[in-house]
């Protein structure tokens, strides 16, 4: 029982805290006064992180995997179509073969998607050299990333992370006092 009132004191219900937040303010910031995370060295709980390093490193590891990924599949790709077009290529050579029971209007029609086929393994040809450049160059530098992270530390302190970037935490001591004279309004209203 609370003494003042003679009754039991209540939690505010969900619907009672965002009447608190719309009409008295509970949530807003009161204060943008800032402390250094330096001088909060020896009163702030500190904890083991994964390292900022490690992290952009990770990042550009599986982005060059993602590009590896896309080059092998589009090999892949290339090279069934490669296989398909050769089987086409020895079906139209073997039509082309009796030349001169093919009429000539076929024989002109044969001939073109031959010549298209050869164009497009021509094609297959030049970019294969391209690709295959480019998977090693991804390989190579899978490779490097990973002796980097080899080199690099798994974890380091959060806190120091934060000193070093010159970050701040707001100082809560005004919002607090703010807050408390806002549920007291609210509670004598």
């Amino acid at each position: 029982m609370s003494k003042l009132q003679g009754r039991p004191a209540v939690c505010p219900t969900p619907e009672q805290l965002q009447y608190l937040d719309k009409h008295f303010g509970i949530n807003q910031v009161t204060s943008y006064r800032s402390v250094e995370y330096a001088q909060l060295k020896g009163q702030v709980e500190d904890r083991d992180v994964k390292s900022a390093a490690r992290k952009a490193l990770a990042l550009s590891q599986k982005q060059v995997t993602e590009r590896l990924k896309r080059n092998l599949l589009a090999e892949e790709q290339a090279w069934q179509a490669h296989q398909h077009r050769a089987v086409k290529r020895q079906q139209l050579e073997a039509q082309l073969a009796p030349a001169d029971s093919v009429d000539p209007c076929a024989f002109k029609s044969l001939k073109g998607q031959l010549t298209a086929l050869q164009a497009a393994d021509g094609r297959y040809q030049t970019t294969r050299v391209e690709r295959r450049k480019s998977i090693a160059q991804n390989q190579q530098q899978i490779v490097e990333i990973q002796v980097q992270i080899q080199g690099t530390k798994a974890k380091e302190s959060r806190l120091e992370a934060l000193i070093q970037t010159q970050m701040v935490k707001l100082d809560g001591q005004c919002k607090r006092l703010i807050d408390i004279l806002k549920i007291s309004a609210r509670n004598l209203f």
